[in-house]
C-alpha cells in the first residue's frame, strides 16, 4: 500500500545530495528535483549512520563545529524528508526473511548451514552473517524497511545480492539505482 511517501532513500543517497564535491551529486541533485520532497522517507538507519559519521570523525573538528553540523544535519532532515521511518517488529520480520534467503544461496560453497555453524564460527569471531556473503547489514534493514512498507528504495550504492534475494521471495519489489 503506497501512500503519499513512495521513496525511501538510502544513507549514501543522502551523502551525495548534501555533499557537493561528491562523484554523484549532480545526478542526484537533478533526480531529487524532479521529484516532490514530501515523498521522500528517510530510514532511522540511515540517520544513526549520518549522526555516527558525525561522531566518529569529531576529533578532526572542534566540538563546536559538531555541534553545529549535527544541528544542521537534523535539521536537513526534517526539513526535506519531513518524515523519518522507524523499525518496528514488521520490518525485523522481513529482514528475518531476506537475511535467512541470502544467507542460504550465498554462503560459503561446501559449507553446511547449521545453527551451531552461526552461532560459533560467526558470532564469536565478532562477524554478521551478512558480511560473511557480502553485504552491509545497514542495507538490509534498509531494504528491509522499504519492503515492509511498500517503497522504492533510492539507492547509489551496489545492493546487487539484496535486490535479487527481495526480488525472488517479492517480485513486486522495487529499488532505483542512480
Amino acid at each position: 500500500m503506497n501512500n503519499i511517501y513512495d521513496y525511501l532513500i538510502d544513507t549514501n543517497y543522502i551523502s551525495a545530495l548534501w555533499d557537493e564535491n561528491h562523484k554523484s551529486h549532480e545526478k542526484i541533485k537533478i533526480f531529487t528535483e524532479s521529484k516532490n520532497y514530501s515523498h521522500y522517507l528517510i530510514s532511522t538507519i540511515s540517520v544513526g549512520e549520518i549522526l555516527f559519521g558525525q561522531e566518529f570523525n569529531k576529533d578532526k573538528l572542534h566540538s563546536s563545529i559538531i555541534l553545529e553540523k549535527r544541528a544542521k544535519i537534523r535539521e536537513k532532515i526534517k526539513e526535506h524528508y519531513g518524515y523519518i521511518v522507524k523499525i518496528d517488529r514488521h520490518v525485523s520480520e522481513e529482514y528475518s526473511k531476506i537475511k535467512a534467503a541470502l544467507l542460504k544461496k550465498h554462503r560459503r560453497k561446501g559449507r553446511k548451514l547449521k545453527t551451531e555453524y552461526i552461532t560459533e564460527e560467526l558470532y564469536t569471531e565478532n562477524r554478521e552473517p551478512a558480511e560473511i556473503i557480502g553485504v552491509q547489514e545497514n542495507d538490509l534493514w534498509i531494504a528491509a524497511t522499504a519492503l515492509c512498507y511498500n517503497y522504492i528504495l533510492i539507492t547509489d550504492d551496489k545492493m546487487a545480492k539484496i535486490e535479487e534475494t527481495i526480488s525472488e521471495l517479492y517480485p513486486d519489489f522495487k529499488m532505483v539505482h542512480l
